[in-house]
Parts: structure tokens; sequence; C-alpha cells
């Protein structure tokens, strides 16, 4: 099985091997201001095909042998259209905290996370961010939030998902504390536990997002190299579908999203490659601020 790997620069990008990656700790914030650009929260065409650098991911290879345990777990969060709706959905989110668009009050979150605005939360530990709804204009659809996550006691494993509001695609981003575990290692055990979930047929091409900035802005220098994989998992609901993965190291947090969708939801998948894109930033720049300590200490 291959995986896909890119150069996520502010200028330009490159296929590189995982191993290559940045695998360090947390470094010392007492002089770094960073500051990321705002997840968006509203999508239009135009946006989609203009506003964002998209690159396709070169395939590298899978560390043998790897392990799938810490994101078996992941996967049981992750929304697939098929487990929408019904009592089988039903026990998966009994275990999560269901959001929509109920929430009005720092008061009705769970422990860790704060309202950004309105229509944004933001997890303290992490940095990791979550529209409560993410709106595509012209296409009449839209993201909506519907748990968010905690896989741990300290709070150093979270998610959130989001759910189109037709049920055809989920999208899950997440943010894991793992200094030890190197991207490769991560990306690979991703992967391995993507394919103990679906049956996979084949690998396809999938879309990384550059988001340009000045490389003398700590956020964008030394700007950690992603690595993404897309899958063809065979018909759900008599529709080919599609699954697929986002992964990198910043601080020594990984972060992920991950997204099941139509072969041919193009929107979809830049949507989640977007909110990557994004996520990335966010952590990065709140654990250059702020970083987390061995212990899970902020």
């Amino acid at each position: 099985m291959k995986i896909q790997a890119v150069m996520a620069a502010c200028f330009g990008v490159a296929a590189i091997a995982a191993t290559g990656c940045a695998t360090s700790g947390p470094a010392p914030a007492s002089t770094l201001h960073a500051s990321a650009p705002a997840m968006p929260t509203s999508l239009s065409r135009q946006q989609l095909a203009r506003s964002f650098h998209r690159q396709t991911a070169q395939p590298v290879s899978v560390k043998p042998g790897a392990d799938p345990s810490f994101a078996l777990v992941h996967e049981t969060a992750e929304l697939r259209p098929d487990e929408t709706s019904g009592a089988h959905a039903q026990e998966r989110r009994a275990s999560k905290i269901p959001l929509g668009l109920a929430l009005k009050a720092s008061s009705d979150l769970p422990e860790g996370w704060v309202f950004v605005n309105e229509n944004m939360l933001r997890n303290e530990k992490s940095g990791l961010e979550c529209p409560l709804m993410l709106d595509l204009d012209d296409e009449n659809r839209r993201f909506l939030l519907q748990s968010v996550m905690q896989f741990d006691d300290k709070g150093l494993d979270v998610g959130c998902a989001l759910e189109s509001n037709d049920g055809g695609a989920g999208l899950t981003l997440y943010a894991s504390f793992w200094p030890e575990m190197s991207l490769e290692e991560s990306a690979s055990g991703a992967v391995a536990a993507i394919a103990q979930r679906f049956t996979i047929k084949s690998q396809l091409s999938v879309p990384v997002i550059v988001i340009d900035g000045d490389k003398s802005d700590p956020l964008f220098a030394d700007l950690e190299e992603p690595a993404a994989a897309g899958f063809d998992v065979g018909e759900i609901n008599g529709a080919p579908y599609k699954t697929s993965v986002w992964v990198v190291k910043t601080q020594g947090w990984h972060v992920k999203a991950r997204a099941t969708y139509p072969q041919g939801d193009e929107t979809s998948e830049v949507v989640a490659a977007i909110s990557f894109a994004f996520s990335h930033l966010n952590v990065r720049a709140k654990n250059l601020a702020h970083p987390v300590t061995a212990g899970g200490e902020v």
C-alpha cells in the first residue's frame, strides 16, 4: 500500500519521503508570536477554484508493519454515509457530545473548548478550530458540526466531526499530542486503520492545499510537510465512494483530517483539504506561542 506526501512550503510544492518530516518536540516560545489566518466558514465555487493553491501529492512508501492501534479509535469517530442513521449510528454517537447549532454560551461547551466567535470553536490545548457550520454558498450545501471528541484523560487527543446536510459526506478533524511519534508512523498507522475499516480497491489521487505566507513570519518559516492519501472504497448506498486522510506533525502535535465522500464530489474533497490546511496552521500557531509540555501542560 502507498501513501502520498507533499512539501507544503509557502511558495511551492514538492514530493518528499515521509521520513524527512520534522519529528522534534515543541520549540521554546518565549520570543515567538504567531497568528494563524482564520479558518473560513463560507466558501464559493470561485474561492475553491481561485483562492487556494492546489497540488496533487506524489506517492511514497508506507512504513512496513504499521501499527494502526492509536488510529483505530479515530476511525470509529469518522462519519461515513452508511453509518449516519439507524441504531448503529446512535450507538456510535453515544460516546460523543452532540453540538449541532444549539450551542450559545461557553457554559454549554465540553471542558477544554471555547468559542472563537459565534460560529467557531477552539480546543484550548491544541489550538484546533472547528466551525459549527461551513456554508458552500452557491451549492445549497453546508457542513454541520455533529460532535467534539476527546480520546484521552488529559485532552491531548481531540477531534470534531462534521457532516454534509445531504448526508453524503463526512469530515473529521483531529489533533493528537504524540511528540515521540514520527509523521511516517502516524500516517502509516492511519492508513493501516483505514484498511481495517474499509475494503480498499485502489489508491486515488488527493489534493493538498498550500496557503501562502511571508517566510519571515514564524508561522510560515520552515512549515512542516504533510502526508495525504486517497482510496477507492467501492460503493456506498449505490454510489462509488472515496475515503481520504491528511496528516502533518507540528510542535509535537499530529494534525489529521479524515473525509469520506462520493468520488465525483470534488467540492467535499477540496473543503476537507482546505480545512486540514487551516487546522495545521492553527495548531502550529497556538503551540509556537504557548507550547504543551511533555507532561501535557500548557
